[in-house]
C-alpha cells in the first residue's frame, strides 16, 4: 500500500467518520423519550458507534479495492477496542483534569478527536503491515527447491 493512498484512506476515514457520527447522534436525538441524562449517554453512544460503522464502511471499500477483504474482520475488531479504548482514555483524562482543561478542549475536541484517532488508529493498524501474495509465496518456494 502507498502513502498516497494511506493518506487518502486516513482523509476519507476522517470526514466519513465524523458525518456518520454527527448524523448518528441527530437522528438517535429525533426519537429520545428519556430525560437530558440518558440523552446525552445515549446519543454520545450512537455517535461512536456511527463513527465507527462509518470508518468500517470507508475501510471495507478501501481493502475491497486492494483484494484485502479477508481482513476487513480483524481490522473492524481492532478498530472498536481502538474506540473504546480512546473513550476511556478520554474519561481518565476528563476527569483527573477536570478544571484545568479549557471548556472546549474537554468537551468538543476531546469527546470528537480522540475517539475518532482510536478508532482510525485500530483499522488501520493491520494496512502498515505488507502482505504477502500467496502465489509468489509459491514461487519462490518453488524457486528455491529447485536450486537447492
Amino acid at each position: 500500500m502507498t502513502k498516497d493512498i494511506k493518506f487518502e484512506l486516513v482523509v476519507k476515514e476522517i470526514f466519513v467518520g465524523l458525518a456518520c457520527g454527527l448524523v448518528g447522534v441527530l437522528i438517535f436525538s429525533l426519537f429520545d423519550p428519556w430525560d437530558l441524562y440518558y440523552s446525552v449517554m445515549f446519543g454520545s453512544i450512537a455517535g461512536y458507534l456511527s463513527m465507527w460503522t462509518g470508518i468500517g464502511v470507508v475501510g471495507y471499500l478501501t481493502l475491497k479495492k486492494l483484494g484485502r477483504q479477508n481482513e476487513f474482520t480483524e481490522s473492524i475488531g481492532l478498530s472498536f477496542l481502538g474506540l473504546i479504548a480512546a473513550v476511556g482514555l478520554y474519561a481518565i483524562l476528563v476527569s483527573l483534569t477536570f478544571k484545568i482543561l479549557p471548556y472546549f478542549l474537554s468537551s468538543f475536541i476531546m469527546p470528537v478527536v480522540l475517539p475518532l484517532t482510536g478508532a482510525i488508529l485500530g483499522f488501520n493498524y493491520r494496512l502498515r503491515k505488507p502482505t504477502i501474495n500467496k502465489d509468489s509465496e509459491a514461487n519462490d518456494i518453488d524457486s528455491a527447491s529447485r536450486t537447492n
